[in-house]
């Protein structure tokens, strides 16, 4: 049944081989592995002529183009303990309001009625103040008024000073006019005492001419008498317009000292006056301040200080409200070595998280669930991390971004650059050489001769 035997084989040899055999011929086996390295070949060859899209690729994230579009924390101004919390996390808020109010803990500000007792010092010192002003302007008028009386009583007295020259002046000529009839009258005494010797005259002519010599003697004395007066009057009155001079200036000089105090103080007071004011409008502000109120449309992200009872000092950031409405845009990171290949309006394939997509890096035509962008900015600082930021805004001609997009949500960014043949891009990726540069004639809508 096993047919064991040491006796060999009776069955017969056929001329035919079986399939398997036929199968690991040689010659057909030679034959078949040339005609498929052929075609691999022809394949790889023609593959090294298809076009490829050189890109740059990075990662990034979401944000809003405008500052004043993007998420803010809000902060508050004065020191306080939180009293009231009027928001929560995700809560839409309109601008203006009431986020939370803060009461006082500082000592100075927790009188209730800082600002009126403040506002009551303030018409105080503005009743003070007028009441300075108006006695500097009486001040100045009673210095006017003494100034016009010394022009007066100065020339006065000047005119006094005039008379008294006059009189001097007049006395002068009778005091010479009575020595002349001195002189007169003693030539005819003598002649008369001659005569009168000769018995030419009588007694009585000669007693009339010694008496006329006496009265004109007497009326010289009085003329001379007279001059000595008025030149004492004439100096007295010099004397006086010096005095009434020095006194008037010294009442002057007192009244200007008066108002120069009275303009210090008044000063000082407009000074008080100032830090008071500045104090109402710190208090009515401070007061302002207790309330945090929503700065713009948005909703209530996180909030950073909780509960109530909490105290927070000035400045603290005490929650982040991210606006409603936003202008779209990615910020790229790129390296330096691709810093040179970017420039304002290059076109950006975008793939954002949360949105399937099939992405052909080379082949963007092909790549399905990818937006289109452009380039708005290059930073020309780099950052910590030793890339550069790229802004990249959706392209007008491909229409808006997917709808919604959260601010800070993950982005990857294909750098649109040359086409080139698939054999270059895989050459110049194994020597390590960086992409092609743009053209002016490369960038869609700028082929030679378009102006």
């Amino acid at each position: 049944m096993l047919n064991i035997s040491s006796s060999p084989s009776t069955l017969p040899e056929t001329g035919n081989k079986t399939a398997s055999m036929q199968r690991l011929h040689p010659e057909k086996r030679g034959k078949k592995l040339v005609r498929n390295f052929i075609v691999v070949f022809i394949f790889i060859v023609a593959a090294m002529f298809v076009p490829w899209t050189q890109n740059v690729g990075a990662n990034g994230t979401v944000i809003s183009r405008f500052p004043d579009k993007r998420p803010q924390e809000v902060n508050i101004m004065i020191d306080g303990r939180v009293a009231y919390w009027g928001v929560y996390e995700g809560q839409v808020v309109s601008a203006g309001d009431t986020l939370l109010v803060l009461e006082e803990v500082k000592a100075e500000y927790l009188d209730p009625r800082l600002v009126e007792r403040t506002q009551f010092l303030i018409e105080s010192k503005r009743a003070g103040i007028v009441a300075y002003s108006d006695k500097l302007s009486a001040l100045m008028r009673q210095e006017a008024a003494l100034v016009a009386t010394r022009d007066n009583e100065i020339e006065q007295a000047k005119l006094k000073v005039l008379q008294g020259y006059q009189k001097v002046s007049a006395d002068s000529a009778t005091v010479e006019q009575e020595r002349l009839n001195l002189e007169i009258n003693n030539e005819r005494l003598k002649r008369a005492q001659e005569l009168y010797r000769d018995g030419l005259i009588s007694t009585t002519d000669f007693e009339s001419r010694s008496l006329s010599d006496q009265q004109a003697r007497a009326k010289l004395v009085k003329a001379s008498n007279d001059l000595a007066a008025n030149l004492q009057a004439y100096a007295m009155s010099k004397l006086e317009v010096s005095r009434k001079t020095a006194e008037y200036a010294d009442k002057i000089a007192k009244i200007e000292s008066e108002e120069a105090t009275t303009e210090a103080v008044m000063q000082e007071a407009l000074q008080e006056l100032t830090k008071l004011e500045n104090s109402l409008s710190n208090y009515t502000l401070r007061e302002t301040g207790r309330v945090v109120l929503a700065p713009q449309d948005g909703r209530v992200v996180s909030i950073i200080q909780s509960g109530v009872g909490e105290i927070v000092k000035s400045g603290s950031a005490v929650c982040t409200i991210q606006p409603l409405e936003f202008s779209e845009a990615v910020e790229l990171y790129v390296s330096a070595m691709d810093v040179p290949l970017m420039h304002q309006d290059s076109y950006v394939r975008l793939q954002f998280d949360g949105w399937p997509a099939l992405v052909f890096s080379g082949w963007p035509s092909a790549t399905v669930g990818t937006f289109g962008g452009k380039v708005v900015s290059v930073d020309q600082v780099i950052n910590n991390k030793g890339k550069y930021r790229v802004i990249i805004v959706p392209d007008t001609l491909e229409g808006n971004w997917p709808q919604p997009l959260s601010i800070g949500s993950g982005a990857f960014g294909m750098i649109l650059l040359k086409d080139v043949p698939l054999g270059y891009e895989l050459w110049r990726q194994l020597n390590g050489f960086p992409p092609e540069y743009y053209t002016m004639e490369d960038v869609p809508g700028n082929e030679k001769g378009d102006k």
